[in-house]
Formats: C-alpha cells, sequence, structure tokens
C-alpha cells in the first residue's frame, strides 16, 4: 500500500472534535479567497469519489450535479414565490418541472423505484398547480423536493459494496451542509458558525475509516486522502491555534 496512504488510514487526527466559538477566527477575506474555493474542490473530489464506489451508475455524474441544483430549488423557492411576482413564481416551477423530468429520466435502475414515484407525484403536482401559488402549495413541493433528494442518495448509498450507513452520515452531516451552505448560498456566517459541527463530522468518518478501506480501491483511497488534506488546510486558516 502507498505509504502516504498508509499514513492517512492511521493517522489520529488532533483535531478530532468540534471547536467552540472561541477557537474560530473569522476572516471574510480569507473565506472568500482560499476556504470557498477549496470547499468546492472537496465537493468535486467528493464527487469523483462517488463515481469510483458506485461505476454501474453511469449517470451518476449528471445526477449528482441536478441534485445540488435541486438543493438550491429548495432555498430558492421561498424566496421567488412568497417575496417574488407570480410572473417569477410560474418560471421557477416550470424549470423546476422540467428539472425534474430529466432526473425522472435518468434514474432508470430498479434501486431507484422509490425515487420514481416520488418524482412521478411531484411532477403530477406541479402540473396542476394554479396561477396562484399558494403558501401550502410551496410546502408541499418543497416537502416533495427535499423527499426526492433524500430518496435518490439514501436509494444509491444502499447498493454500496462500502459501509452505506458511514457514507450516509459523512454525506448528510458533512458534505451536504457544505454544498448548500457554503457553494449554492455562499454564506461564510454559516461556514465559521458550523466549522466545529463539520470537522466533529468529518473526523468521525476518519477515526472509522480502516473498518472500510479493505473495500476500496488504490484510486478511491487516495481521492478521501485529498479531501482530507484539503479540510486539513481549511482549518489550518480558520483556527486561531491550529
Amino acid at each position: 500500500m502507498n505509504k502516504g496512504i498508509y499514513l492517512f488510514l492511521i493517522y489520529i487526527p488532533i483535531l478530532c472534535f468540534g471547536y467552540s466559538k472561541q477557537d474560530i477566527k473569522y476572516n471574510k477575506q480569507n473565506y472568500s479567497r482560499y476556504i470557498r474555493p477549496q470547499v468546492k474542490n472537496i465537493i468535486r473530489d467528493y464527487k469523483q469519489a462517488l463515481i469510483k464506489i458506485f461505476p454501474a451508475q453511469t449517470k451518476l455524474s449528471e445526477l449528482f450535479d441536478s441534485m445540488i441544483i435541486l438543493d438550491r430549488k429548495i432555498i430558492e423557492s421561498n424566496k421567488l414565490c412568497t417575496k417574488g411576482s407570480n410572473t417569477t413564481c410560474l418560471s421557477f416551477m416550470e424549470n423546476t418541472l422540467n428539472l425534474l423530468v430529466e432526473i425522472k429520466n435518468k434514474t432508470d435502475r430498479h434501486e431507484y423505484l422509490a425515487l420514481k414515484k416520488t418524482l412521478a407525484q411531484a411532477i403530477i403536482y406541479i402540473g396542476k398547480m394554479h396561477k396562484e401559488i399558494s403558501i401550502h402549495d410551496l410546502s408541499k413541493l418543497t416537502m416533495y423536493l427535499n423527499r426526492i433528494y433524500l430518496q435518490f442518495f439514501n436509494s444509491l448509498f444502499q447498493t454500496s459494496l462500502v459501509n452505506n450507513e458511514k457514507l450516509s452520515l459523512v454525506h448528510f452531516n458533512f458534505f451536504k451542509p457544505l454544498i448548500k451552505g457554503v457553494s449554492i448560498k455562499n454564506d461564510d456566517k454559516f461556514f465559521y458558525s458550523h466549522t466545529g459541527r463539520l470537522n466533529y463530522a468529518w473526523n468521525e468518518f476518519n477515526s472509522k475509516f480502516n473498518e472500510v478501506t479493505t473495500q476500496m480501491s488504490k484510486d478511491l483511497l487516495q481521492r478521501f486522502d485529498i479531501i482530507h488534506k484539503r479540510w486539513r488546510s481549511i482549518l489550518k486558516i480558520v483556527l486561531i491555534k491550529p
């Protein structure tokens, strides 16, 4: 095994727990110039890791991107349909409908049966919406979109030869908050206030990494090693006493 990878596997991070606000050094410039670009690199590496974990999922790259767009739709729905004009909201609904149809066409594998059912329900629901979008309509649509996101990743992880529970935990507690809070919303305050939780989630996965390494290829191990190093480089900037 590659020496660097071996060291990664046995490495017990010194920074293995969450942090308090007193440990975090808030700097908006550092966030814009280094942290957010590095987070985007982490998300890109994570996407490539998933592609390696699920080689049979030939459309995974496109579906991953679609799920990020879907997450953005969930965030935008309230702003565009409660604070914007009816025209803006209807345009948003039309774009969302097109996105769901695209996702439905890409999820042709048997493990996505539950997901396809929810997609079909959401597509019908949007199609029946009137020109005036009520708060109830919006709430139910958001419920559908959240369920679609959840079902996609749950269905995906259940097919994994790697420990699916650990993948699910690190996805929803580390990668998803980074995607939503940093990549999509570009919220520096969110990042700094959640640094401790994010670090705890990543190190919880990393500390048990040796339990799943025998099921991973060398390329996949290297991908997670890169993510680990990127995250550590962020912490060196963020922490007052790294």
